[in-house]
């Protein structure tokens, strides 16, 4: 029993109870002529219908009377899940291969993944190396600045020491010097009393001389005979001689106080003289004290500067070093041509090859990616002088393996371009935003060979507004997007994108970098060479020190002139004459002494000391003022 139930949108098929399918029940029914389609009951006139019927519904009139129905259903059904199956493979390969390409593709990525690890790794190793080569830098200068303190230390101790001893031997010298001149000055007062002595020894033995002179042959007549008593006289003559004891001990005093005066007044005039003359040295030293010190002050902020110089010599070398490290590295990376298929690398260096467009072009700054994205597989392209040229390049290719484009300059034939109507984010022409490396080709039409109309836009909005807009150039954008002109658009992570030109792009900026660190470092040294060294400062230190010592040497102690005592005047009266009476006029002239009364001696006429008159006491003497 077949049973349907409909329950609103729904149907539900059962036979005998129990629920079935559609496709089931077909299945049942086959070869009994109750399905769809089958022939329960053929009417009069429909036999030959039946027998004109396509081949299709005969085949199935057939089967439906053979009871084959069931069969050729399961064989169609089987067929179809067959080329479902077979349809579902097909998929799942094409999905395989997009996944394997895909598996490829982040394999790939990943190996520059993982090169693009090593060198940051590298870099970052680098950097280090740099930064601990430079720390040692500072660390050996900087113990090489402390060793130097501790010896100028040591040498400002000894410099101390030395200068405290010699303050020291300067107090003895200087003392040493006050006893000698006090010695000096005992010696030249000595020897003025021995020149007083000598005189006076002189003139007594001139004395002596006169007093032992033989009597004359003719003493002449007797003095006349004193009025006075003997013993008065004799009185008077001790008297006398005791004045002239006196009066001769006054003489000697009054010498020994004169020469005194002398010493000291030569003593006096040597201190002030010495004193006047320090403080001349003094007055004179402090120009040129304030001279060397403008002078110090100079070399000291000449030396600071010198100093600044010589740590940024020192950074600018170092950074010499790492950049040129850097550079050779980049140098060798490029030369060993690792970014370059195998073809245009076996090619490099052949005659007549120019070198390949990786190498030649020189994009500008930025654009690097954009510009690798525009030239796409043209970027292993080889440029050659002539088709010679590559006909010989091809022949080595095909001895050592490889495959390579070539473009000779005789077979450029590049087409006009218009240029670009402005548009907002174009940024020009990306034949306009490169240079070749090499001088005297013909830039303009390898340029447009190599780009054609390609166009270059700040990003992919408004190059799809461009084209947008009408524009039929080819399109490429900073980040590396391509939009061709049947509107194809390439694009996608790619980490390694712009990665050959960017590395040329730092290998000149290296080699710039490289040549201005020279430039600056030969500039510094020039300049310090300009600059006096610490040994000038040290000699004008040296030589302000002593200046400041001699300056701040004490100076002589200021003489104080002594009062001398009064010389005391000596007297040359005679007690022993008379007094003139007052009354006696003073144009009255004393008679004239007797020839005999007077001594031979020439010269010494009626002068000095007189004779001893006959009969008068031995030893008595008449003082004669001179």
């Amino acid at each position: 029993m077949v049973e349907r139930r409909i329950e609103g949108d729904r149907s539900q098929l059962r036979v005998n109870g129990r629920p079935t399918s559609a496709k089931a029940l077909a299945l049942h029914l086959a070869g009994t002529g109750l399905g769809r389609g089958g022939y329960a009951v053929v009417g009069q006139g429909e036999v030959g219908a039946v027998l004109e019927s396509p081949e299709a519904q005969l085949l199935a009139h057939l089967e439906e009377a053979a009871g084959l129905r069931p069969v050729a259903e399961a064989v169609r059904l089987t067929e179809e899940r067959l080329a479902q199956a077979q349809a579902l493979v097909e998929e799942r390969e094409r999905a395989l291969k997009a996944l394997k390409e895909e598996v490829e593709a982040l394999a790939r990525e990943a190996d520059r993944a993982r090169r693009a690890r090593e060198l940051s790794l590298l870099k970052l190793r680098l950097k280090r190396s740099l930064l601990l080569a430079r720390k040692e830098a500072l660390a050996e200068e900087a113990q090489g600045i402390r060793s130097r303190l501790k010896a100028l230390e040591a040498e400002l101790q000894g410099l101390q020491e030395a200068m405290e001893a010699l303050l020291a031997r300067k107090r003895d010298l200087l003392a040493e010097e006050e006893g000698l001149r006090q010695a000096l000055e005992e010696a030249h007062l000595a020897l003025k009393e021995r020149e007083g002595l000598m005189g006076e020894a002189g003139s007594l033995r001139r004395v002596l001389q006169a007093l032992d002179r033989p009597p004359p042959p003719e003493p002449g007549p007797e003095p006349p005979r004193s009025e006075e008593a003997p013993e008065a006289l004799r009185a008077r003559l001790r008297s006398l001689r005791e004045e002239i004891r006196r009066k001769e001990a006054e003489v000697q005093r009054t010498e020994e106080a004169r020469r005194r005066y002398e010493a000291e007044r030569a003593r006096y005039e040597e201190r002030l003289a010495a004193r006047l003359e320090a403080l001349k040295e003094r007055e004179a030293l402090r120009p040129e004290v304030e001279a060397l010190e403008e002078e110090v002050a100079r070399l000291t902020a000449r030396l600071k500067e010198r100093q600044r110089l010589e740590v940024r010599l020192k950074e600018v070398e170092a950074q010499q070093r790492g950049v040129a490290k850097e550079r050779e590295r980049l140098h060798r990376l490029v030369e060993s041509g690792a970014d370059l298929h195998e073809g245009p690398r076996r090619v490099r260096g052949l005659s007549g090859v120019l070198g390949v467009v990786a190498d030649l072009l020189r994009p500008e700054p930025g654009l690097e990616q954009a510009l690798e994205a525009a030239l796409g597989p043209r970027l292993q392209w080889v440029l050659v002088e002539d088709e010679e040229a590559a006909k010989r390049a091809i022949a080595h290719l095909k001895r050592v393996g490889g495959r390579a484009t070539f473009l000779p300059l005789t077979l450029l034939r590049p087409r006009p371009l218009p240029e670009p109507k402005p548009f907002p984010g174009l940024l020009g022409p990306a034949r306009a935003l490169a240079r070749l490396r090499l001088p005297g080709l013909p830039e303009e039409a390898v340029l447009g060979v190599l780009f054609g109309d390609t166009l270059v836009f700040q990003d992919l909005d408004r190059a799809l507004a461009y084209l947008r807009a009408g524009g039929g150039e080819r399109l490429v954008t900073l980040e590396g997007e391509v939009v061709e002109r049947t509107g194809a658009i390439t694009g996608g992570r790619l980490r390694a994108g712009g990665e050959a030109l960017l590395l040329r792009r730092r290998l000149d900026e290296a080699e710039a970098e490289e040549r201005a660190l020279a430039q600056e470092a030969q500039a510094l040294r020039e300049r310090l060479s300009a600059f006096p060294l610490p040994k000038a400062l040290e000699e004008a230190q040296a030589r302000l020190f002593s200046l400041r010592a001699r300056l701040e040497r004490p100076l002589p102690p200021s003489p104080s002139p002594r009062s001398p005592r009064k010389r005391p005047r000596l007297r040359t009266s005679r007690p022993y004459a008379r007094r003139r009476p007052a009354s006696r006029p003073s144009s009255r002239r004393r008679k004239p002494m007797p020839a005999s009364w007077r001594g031979s001696e020439p010269g010494r006429s009626g002068r000095g000391f007189r004779r001893r008159r006959p009969g008068s006491a031995p030893g008595l003497r008449s003082w004669k003022r001179p």
